[in-house]
């Protein structure tokens, strides 16, 4: 399935006015982030069953594309993933832990080439290094698949989407106090 921009706006609304997530209220996850209930509902809606998130920290975000397709495959990419991620994610056999650099060569060889179908680009908030990510990580990504991008009002961030080179992007309002945005990948 390829992602369209109505199909990411759609589930926006949905996420904005769900409520609490049922299947993730045990304590270690956080349910009330409105952009985690985003990516679940993304993830779920679509059955989307290859998802990357780069910068995994303590393994939230993690959690709720792991919760939404158990029967996809979730890569979590951290050189030093905070204490919690073990704990946080250990319901969870369809997450993978990659504790290495989301620019390492040696990282993108353990995921397979044109298989993602969403990448979380939540590591260094730095623009340059997130658009290295996204040429790096494009390869990575079927066509159709979605890059998310957090906290755009964060410094100088806001330049990644007007320097993607893809022409399906956009901000989602609402999603987070310092902005998120999305980016679609398209046929190659």
């Amino acid at each position: 399935m390829i992602l369209t921009p109505a199909d990411i706006e759609q589930v926006r609304q949905e996420a904005i006015e769900a409520p609490n997530i049922p299947e993730l209220s045990e304590a270690t996850v956080d349910n009330t982030s409105i952009y985690y209930r985003f990516i679940y509902l993304l993830v779920h809606k679509f059955k989307l069953a290859d998802c990357v998130e780069l910068g995994a920290a303590v393994g939230r975000c993690t959690v709720h594309m792991a919760a939404a397709n158990p029967a996809g495959r979730v890569w979590a990419i951290d050189l030093r993933p905070h204490g919690l991620y073990e704990y946080t994610t250990r319901n969870y056999s369809n997450i993978h832990l990659i504790r290495m650099g989301s620019t390492d060569p040696d990282t993108l060889a353990q995921v397979p080439d044109g298989t993602i179908a969403l990448c979380f680009a939540d590591s260094w908030h730095n623009p340059d290094h997130v658009l290295e990510e996204v040429q790096m990580w494009s390869r990575k990504m079927r066509d159709g698949g979605v890059f998310l991008f957090d906290d755009l009002l964060y410094k100088d961030m806001h330049r990644i989407l007007s320097e993607i080179p893809f022409s399906q992007k956009g901000e989602l309002p609402g999603l987070h106090y310092s902005g998120f945005g999305y980016a679609i990948k398209e046929a190659t």
